[in-house]
């Protein structure tokens, strides 16, 4: 169940514990939403680890900058299915899961973790709420 709490935002865009869609956050219920800046969604590793959020119908953040060999791990945190996928098919957390094959997508608590051995710029996107196109649900690694 979604609480609803006013906020002035002109578009629908997630935010960590809940999301958006016009002038309306929602969160779950017994949650407050988190506030959130107006910032980049990108966000740039420091160390040989980052880790990305699976939520709901968003990848947090957005965008990744990272150093070459970094191990990037991706957590579900959302109640739906998911997948993280390449749109090169480098990397595929779950290369069965369609929205006809749900049960073996990715759920709350699962995780999935790529190194990155090679420079250059990673789109993926869920098999569930996104499109290789770079439509619905999508985020890219940029890797130096």
């Amino acid at each position: 169940m979604w609480r609803i709490r006013g906020a002035r935002r002109s578009s629908c865009s997630s935010f960590a514990g809940g999301f958006h869609i016009g002038p309306r956050r929602y969160a779950p219920a017994g949650r407050e939403p988190e506030e959130t800046s107006d910032q980049s969604d990108g966000e740039t590793a420091v160390s040989g680890r980052s880790k990305a959020k699976v939520i709901d119908t968003a990848f947090v953040p957005n965008e990744l900058t990272i150093e070459r060999g970094t191990k990037v791990t991706w957590t579900q945190i959302g109640d739906q299915p998911h997948s993280v996928t390449a749109v090169d098919e480098t990397f595929d957390s779950s290369p069965k899961c369609s929205p006809l094959n749900s049960e073996v997508c990715d759920f709350e608590g699962d995780t999935y973790s790529f190194t990155f051995k090679e420079a250059g710029t990673f789109d993926y996107y869920c098999r569930i709420h996104g499109l290789p196109t770079g439509r619905g649900m999508t985020g890219t690694v940029v890797v130096k």
